[in-house]
């Protein structure tokens, strides 16, 4: 019995000290899987951020090589295409200082724990005085770590902050830029646009292109006002806005993002390039006077609204959202003036209006739109600024609808209004207004030349202004 005893005795004692050592191993390998201690930052790479001359990296992407010369970064592979300066200085700034956060213990030999055996990012940084580093990045660190990433560097493991290593995990096409046309600068004036021309590919081949030119200049208000025209499809004058709205659109285009680099032919074919949807061609001067010009090829926009772009003499196309080209789905009728006709007050010396059954009224002008401008109404005298006020109004009366072909007949139509303009050349612009409906007129100009719709109650105020300007009240500004 007591035997059995000491041996029922040896047997619990050897099992104590199996679970004991298990205990202890367990514990042991538990400790070698924990993080590293918080030793401090230490520097692991560090040099002047003029003195970097390369960063060569490998990636998923495809990684990219920047060297820097006296003249500037080059980017490999992108000789000649403009860069995006900001992200090239973030990758020398983020390469001419390199810290760790804390050193894992023994990690050399357990490079596969962390992803190093196998990385997937590697990168080798030197200086102009031939100083070099290589480091490759792992995997990104546990929950307790968020934010840092596992480094390998000079045959020792270390833990960096995510932001240090991003930087190197982009392509070679992130550091070009993606801005597309020249910068405007429209508060300084410094661009003039001469001519636009517009190529559209339609269902049944090339459309007639919208070809638009700068006109006149004139100062109204204070401020210095560009006019344009139409040359084709139709010679007609364009909107106001057109200096302010369309024109400016064509510059300062943004990309979305670059979709290839020197394409190929097929390339170019998937973007939907080789038969642009939409060729432009804009001319302007820049403030020195030197005649520029930039051409834009434009693919037909997919279902989601992207379209394609390429600037004529860059080899590189780009991915655009279509609704940053408000130009893009445009066509005549959306740039032709509407105002019936606007003519220069300096070129104006009389101004005739006749309404339906009354007599004729005649104003003549001298030097009018200066300031020693002369107006009279047979002996009277009429201010200039009354003048001045009433005449943009008239000038400003703007169509519903502007009719260039199949003109309407007038000859049983009500005429209501007649308005001749002539001018210091002795030539002469006639405006007649027709009743079509209750509300609405049809005016002509220069029998038939061109048609148009417009408000009646519109012609009316105007021709009130005109009654109260021959009585020698005050005309105010309506506009």
């Amino acid at each position: 019995m007591k035997r059995q005893l000491r041996t029922f005795g040896l047997i619990s004692l050897c099992l104590l000290v199996s679970a004991g050592i298990w205990y202890v191993l367990d514990a042991s390998e538990e400790k070698t899987n924990e993080p590293a201690a918080e030793t401090g930052e230490e520097t692991l790479w560090k040099a002047d951020r003029k003195d970097v001359a390369l960063a060569e990296v490998e990636n998923e992407n495809g990684g990219f090589c920047i060297t820097w010369e006296d003249d500037g970064a080059v980017l490999e592979g992108a000789k000649g295409l403009p860069l995006n300066e900001d992200a090239v200085d973030a990758v020398r700034r983020s390469a001419s200082l390199i810290k760790s956060q804390k050193e894992i213990p023994n990690g050399e030999d357990r490079l596969s724990e962390f992803g190093l055996d196998e990385p997937k990012l590697r990168v080798r940084i030197k200086d102009k005085k031939g100083k070099e580093a290589e480091f490759s990045a792992g995997d990104p660190a546990p929950e307790q770590e968020a934010g840092r990433r596992y480094v390998r560097l000079d045959n020792k493991v270390y833990l960096v902050e995510q932001s240090v290593v991003e930087v190197f995990e982009k392509r070679t096409e992130d550091f070009l830029s993606v801005q597309v046309t020249p910068a405007y600068e429209e508060a300084s004036q410094n661009v003039l646009v001469t001519k636009v021309t517009l190529h559209r590919a339609g269902e049944d081949g090339e459309e007639e292109p919208l070809v638009l030119v700068y006109s006149d200049s004139q100062e109204l208000a204070g401020y210095q006002v560009n006019s344009y025209e139409l040359i084709s499809p139709v010679m007609y004058p364009a909107a106001a806005n057109t200096s302010e709205e369309f024109l400016p659109s064509f510059f300062d285009i943004t990309a979305d993002g670059i979709k290839a680099i020197r394409p190929d032919e097929q390339e170019t074919a998937v973007c939907g390039l080789d038969v642009p949807y939409v060729n432009v061609e804009v001319c302007y001067e820049n403030a020195d006077g030197e005649t520029k010009t930039f051409e834009l090829d434009v693919s037909r926009p997919d279902e989601e609204g992207n379209v394609f772009l390429r600037l004529g003499g860059r080899d590189m196309i780009y991915l655009c959202d279509a609704g940053r080209l408000p130009w893009l789905e445009k066509r005549m009728g959306d740039l032709i003036s509407h105002e019936i006709l606007s003519p220069d007050i300096r070129t104006l010396k009389q101004l005739t209006v006749r309404k339906n059954g009354e007599e004729v009224s005649t104003v003549n002008l001298h030097n009018a739109g200066k300031n020693d401008a002369e107006i009279t109404y047979g002996n009277k005298k009429i201010r200039p600024s009354d003048f001045q006020n009433f005449y943009y109004g008239l000038i400003s009366l703007t169509a519903d609808e502007v009719l260039l072909e199949q003109t309407e007949d007038t000859s049983r139509m009500e005429p209501v209004a007649e308005v001749v303009f002539e001018y210091e050349n002795k030539e002469k612009d006639q405006v007649v207004y027709y009743q079509e409906a209750v509300w609405q007129l049809y005016a002509v100009l220069n029998d038939s030349e061109r048609g148009f719709r417009l408000s009646a109650s519109a012609v009316e105020a105007v021709l009130s202004d005109w009654e109260r300007l021959l009585s020698g009240e005050e005309i105010k500004t309506r506009y």
